[in-house]
């Protein structure tokens, strides 16, 4: 060899030699994810993968919204979405029917919905005889609206007749319109209530109800075989609670983006209420599932006999709870 290419002889030796030193590190897992319509109540999970919280847990997740829990719980069943955010009751509908799915994490366990009603309503009692509007029958909008009415002494569809009427804005257009006297809402849509001369009868939240809205629900096949999996989603969604919960500028422009909120008052009223309900320890109530299977029993006669550690396996969550991960965050 030449002495003219003795430097590119060494130069290629010192490359091989750092290449075969070198250690790589691993592609992060790949894991959809998927959710009911975006809420304000999942900018917990937002804002762990927009952070890149899922991505310190060597975890590349994407999300997928579908239009209900339903066709969330659908695409869980089928094995096309591993890990789903959903409603309890959703899941607890499916599991009764057969299928492989259970409660791992509720980070929202309340109601997360409003009776507003027309200015002449002073009390639950002069409910008597009106209607309310609800989304549709089945949802969790339609099973809050229930029993709440219960809690204030109205037996509905008995004393108080409930419409299926939409989402909020048709609801709010049959306020409008006097064709019904109250509405079941979301938190966002409670200014543009206020606006339109219309008053928060009650705050569902603040009744003494421990029902998990914002759950994580996977199959139980799932469970068994990619359990590090679901421990690195559960720390990364840990992450994302505590974020959602510290640091507020953040989480607004989380539901500005996710939810197309650009109101100043609708972002700090709706941030103020999710951060109030969002769970450091989410663990599922089991008060909360033992009232979505009494509701079930009058149409279901298994969930009758049915228990609610059935649908429960909070071991993982335990587990990482147990090591002082979750209190180390908030120290």
């Amino acid at each position: 060899m030449t002495r003219r290419w003795r430097p590119f002889a060494r130069l290629w030796l010192l490359l091989m030699l750092a290449t075969e030193c070198t250690v790589w590190p691993a592609a992060a897992e790949t894991l959809v994810v998927g959710a009911a319509s975006p809420s304000p109540g999942q900018c917990a999970l937002m804002m762990a993968r927009d952070l890149g919280l899922f991505r310190a847990q060597d975890l590349d997740v994407s999300l997928v919204f579908f239009d209900s829990g339903t066709e969330s719980i659908q695409a869980l069943v089928g094995g096309r979405v591993p890990l789903h955010v959903v409603g309890a009751s959703a899941v607890i509908n499916a599991a009764l029917a057969g299928a492989d799915a259970v409660l791992i994490a509720g980070f929202v366990n309340a109601l997360t919905y409003s009776l507003v009603v027309s200015p002449e309503i002073a009390a639950p009692a002069d409910l008597k005889g009106k209607a309310i509007g609800v989304n549709r029958f089945g949802s969790s909008n339609d099973f809050a609206a229930r029993l709440a009415l219960t809690r204030l002494g109205l037996q509905p569809d008995r004393d108080v007749t409930l419409l299926q009427l939409g989402p909020s804005s048709a609801r709010l257009a049959a306020l409008q319109a006097r064709g019904i006297h109250g509405a079941v809402l979301e938190p966002g849509s409670l200014a543009a209530s206020r606006r339109l001369g219309f008053r928060e009868l009650v705050d569902f939240s603040r009744l003494d109800l421990r029902y998990p809205l914002e759950s994580v629900a996977v199959s139980r096949a799932f469970a068994r075989d990619h359990p590090e999996t679901i421990r690195r989603f559960l720390r990364g969604l840990l992450q994302g609670i505590h974020a959602f919960r510290t640091r507020p500028d953040d989480a607004r422009q989380c539901i500005r983006t996710y939810l197309k909120v650009e109101d100043p008052e609708i972002l700090t009223a709706v941030y103020a209420y999710y951060s109030r309900l969002a769970e450091p320890k989410p663990y599922i109530p089991m008060e909360g599932i033992r009232l979505i299977l009494d509701d079930v029993a009058l149409r279901n006669p298994q969930a009758r006999t049915a228990k609610p550690d059935d649908f429960v396996d909070a071991r993982l969550l335990k587990e990482i709870d147990d090591s002082g991960f979750i209190d180390r965050l908030y120290r």
